[in-house]
């Protein structure tokens, strides 16, 4: 654009401040460059973007001083912002606080006050924002918690979240670092011997950042089982415990395991093998260090079994009581055959008494049973029930309910793999029966064999007491060389009255006297109607003139019963033994 002096119009020189023509001074006007529209928008940006920095920098300045700081973290206190809390707080090492602890921290202000952790931090900086600003954060004093004694199974969570462990050891665990607050602990038990969980509350609240002690209410320790009542007749006795087997030892006790929870919790079971089998026992709560345990001898199956043997036992003592014999019995041992006949059968027997009777109940308590010591079998108490007589063989039976409590000794034969009963002693009366049978209630009565053994038993006891009067007297009728001492005793047309008198007065002719030391009727056989052949043992002692003896002889002889009194008729034989 081209300029002319103001005062001579002569045009100016570009550049020139005086006007050539006139000499006048001039002021030549700035050439404003014209920006295009592209340009300005840079312009604007550029200017804008001066302006935000400058802005965020003052508020980073301010946000994240030490009095900007501060006062967030007392908002978020009052508020009781856990969100907030996590990002303003951390530990001494400058780690952020995650919001489990924020929870414990606000839960120790709400119930401890805002004064409580006064003196548990300071703000600090920590780090550079965006690499260029200084930051401030509240850095609270780091808070331990120590565990003391069997750790090994044990796991923490504090507030459902698992701590870092700053050191583990065989009997302590060192975790941290954590926040000050109060935490809900909860402490986890885990091995091969089950589970369990407890939880509790703990402050940590440490102001010089010691290790705060917790004190644990998981019970657990290494256990002791104990089997009361041990036998060596158990095969084998173990604990099982989670598929676990602790075998007990010939001390009747396991060695120690665990460790264990002790709050009932965690069951075990007892396992026992006898010759008839395994026994195993219900779930058993543990709960003691020491645990005493108690073995069943029997299943249930098993004492179904025992009970049914007994109940068979029963009916077959009636049978051998009435028939007075032991061929009846498939449930006793070979020893068991004699005790029955000496103290069952014969006692009847020697009273010349017949049996009839029927088997109505066995009750038995299987809560009462015990091992044999010596082989294997057990005892156990139970009561055989009968309608029953006793009766001589003239009389008719009086039929009276009768029962006989027992405890049994039951053997077990392994071979067989069957029970068998080997003694039966008067015992107490079944109180509280867990079995009972009925019996048949056939009624056993004595057969012809029977009563005919009756019969020759009391002509047998009659002829018994007869032949010691008869030896007795024959005695005193040498003694006093009198026929007078004997002769009662004997048939009048017998062979014995001769043979007596020429004995006597031949015993006389020698000075011989004697003594009878004893004597047992060995066995009678009826040989006719009163007839009666008698096989009898006797002792003598035997004074001669110069000496003397004692001898046995075992005679036979025939006496017969005469208008109902027994005498003496023939001598068959005697001979010395």
């Amino acid at each position: 654009m081209e300029t002319f002096c103001k005062e001579c119009g002569h045009q100016l020189i570009t550049g020139n401040n005086i006007c050539v023509n006139c000499g006048n001074q001039v002021i030549q006007p700035k050439r404003v460059k014209k920006y295009k529209k592209k340009e300005k928008m840079y312009f604007g940006i550029t200017v804008g973007i001066i302006s935000i920095i400058i802005g965020f920098s003052m508020w980073a300045n301010s946000y994240f001083s030490q009095e900007s700081t501060g006062k967030r973290f007392a908002e978020a206190i009052s508020e009781k912002n856990t969100e907030s809390l996590t990002k303003l707080v951390v530990h001494q090492d400058g780690s952020p606080i995650i919001a489990m602890e924020a929870e414990a921290l606000v839960k120790l202000l709400v119930k401890e006050g805002k004064r409580s952790i006064e003196d548990y931090y300071s703000i600090q900086p920590n780090g550079k924002f965006l690499g260029v600003f200084q930051k401030h954060q509240v850095e609270m004093v780091d808070q331990f918690a120590y565990v003391e004694g069997t750790v090994e199974p044990l796991s923490f969570r504090f507030n459902k979240e698992k701590v870092k462990e700053e050191d583990r050891g065989e009997d302590f665990v060192l975790m941290g670092p954590l926040s000050p607050g109060i935490y809900d602990l909860e402490t986890k038990f885990e091995n091969d011997f089950g589970s369990g969980v407890t939880t509790s509350e703990i402050y940590l609240w440490n102001v010089e950042g010691e290790p705060s002690w917790i004190q644990l209410e998981l019970p657990f320790s290494e256990v002791v089982f104990e089997l009361e009542n041990y036998s060596t007749a158990m095969k084998k006795a173990s604990v099982l415990i989670n598929e676990t087997e602790i075998l007990i030892n010939s001390n009747g006790a396991t060695d120690p395991i665990g460790p264990i929870m002790l709050d009932g919790t965690q069951k075990a079971k007892l396992v026992v093998e006898y010759p008839w089998g395994k026994v195993e026992s219900e779930n058993i709560g543990i709960n003691s260090d020491y645990q005493f345990l108690t073995a069943s001898f029997l299943t249930k199956n098993q004492e179904t079994e025992v009970a049914n043997l007994l109940l068979q036992f029963g009916e077959e003592l009636a049978q051998a009581k009435a028939a007075n014999s032991t061929d009846v019995f498939t449930t006793i041992t070979e020893d068991n055959v004699e005790i029955i006949q000496n103290h069952i059968l014969n006692g009847n027997s020697y009273n010349n008494l017949l049996y009839s009777g029927q088997f109505e109940e066995m009750s038995m308590d299987a809560n009462i049973l015990g091992l044999l010591e010596h082989i294997p079998g057990i005892k156990v108490n139970a009561e055989l029930l009968y309608k029953e007589a006793d009766y001589y063989l003239e009389d008719t039976p009086e039929f009276v309910s009768k029962s006989y409590p027992f405890l049994f000794e039951l053997t077990y034969d392994e071979q067989e793999k069957k029970w068998l009963v080997q003694s039966e002693d008067k015992w107490n009366t079944v109180q509280n029966a867990t079995h009972v049978l009925k019996g048949s209630n056939t009624l056993y009565e004595p057969d012809q064999e029977t009563i005919k053994t009756a019969k020759v038993d009391i002509i047998k006891e009659e002829i018994e007491y007869f032949m010691g009067r008869f030896l007795y007297a024959s005695v005193d009728a040498i003694n006093n060389n009198s026929m007078s001492f004997v002769e009662y005793l004997m048939t009048k047309d017998g062979p014995s009255l001769k043979e007596t008198t020429d004995y006597i007065a031949n015993m006389k002719e020698k000075g011989i006297t004697q003594i009878l030391l004893s004597f047992s009727v060995d066995k009678v056989e009826e040989k006719e109607t009163d007839v009666w052949q008698v096989a009898y043992t006797a002792e003598y002692r035997t004074f001669y003139p110069d000496k003397e003896t004692i001898k046995k002889f075992k005679t036979v002889s025939i006496v017969k019963k005469v208008d109902g009194q027994w005498l003496a008729d023939e001598l068959i034989s005697t001979d010395e033994i």
